[in-house]
């Protein structure tokens, strides 16, 4: 079995996030989607084999994915301490007053969530069942902005985040790659054949040929011709051209 290595910024994350809860039963790392917060859970469960940890995430599908890239990470290695429920389930529990696993650390996914009325009762009932586990949240975001802004961070750790990464900065420290932003002028058909018509009303010939010029430039007027020939055609060409 493999030992977990992590790269700098969660190195920097789990070493802030272990001191952390030496002296607090509570925080929480906030740092962007693909920035690796999976692989941080993991190695908490991986140096602490005699602690059961309990992981709480919106659905099986993603904890699957991620036990799936956790393979190619660590070869060998399955945290046979870390069991999963989805926060749905957990709201069935409470409703149902179901026995819930006992566990040592209570790990929440996107904690924003928490705040969310039905599955916040879940949470608490987990925690309620679970008095001495301390409770640590992932997320990208703590705000929850359909909510009146309310801060999770803030309301369920008592604002101890051990770490906590922008977007912005993810991308400057190549952690995450720099988007490629494409603009795509979908009604370009539409566009141009009202420009066609336009230019066709222009009676004066210096005038005219001025609109040839400018827009020959950008090939426009060659798409216009095109377009009279083969209107899906021309949606294509324009498409690529602009």
């Amino acid at each position: 079995m493999e030992g977990i290595e992590l790269y700098p910024h969660n190195q920097k994350a789990y070493d802030n996030l272990c001191a952390m809860l030496r002296d607090s039963n509570r925080a929480c790392v906030v740092q962007p989607t693909g920035t690796g917060k999976f692989v941080i859970i993991a190695k908490m469960a991986q140096d602490n084999p005699g602690k059961n940890f309990l992981l709480l995430g919106t659905n099986d599908y993603m904890y699957i994915d991620q036990m799936a890239n956790l393979s190619d990470i660590a070869p060998g290695f399955t945290p046979k301490n870390l069991q999963f429920m989805t926060y749905a389930t957990a709201m069935a529990k409470a409703r149902r007053g179901d026995e819930i696993p006992r566990c040592d650390v209570i790990v929440a996914d996107e904690f924003h969530h928490c705040g969310a009325p039905e599955w916040g009762k879940g949470v608490q009932y987990v925690v309620e069942n679970n008095p001495d586990a301390k409770i640590v949240g992932f997320s990208a975001t703590p705000i929850r902005y359909s909510d009146k802004g309310r801060n999770m961070a803030d309301e369920m750790f008592v604002g101890n985040i051990a770490s906590s990464m922008e977007l912005e900065e993810a991308w400057l420290d190549g952690v995450l790659p720099m988007p490629k932003y494409v603009i795509a002028l979908y009604d370009a058909p539409k566009e141009l054949g009202e420009l066609k018509v336009s230019i066709e009303k222009v009676r004066e010939k210096k005038k005219y040929s001025k609109f040839v010029k400018k827009y020959e430039e950008y090939s426009i007027l060659r798409l216009l011709r095109n377009g009279t020939k083969n209107e899906t055609g021309s949606k294509r060409r324009g498409r690529s051209d602009l």
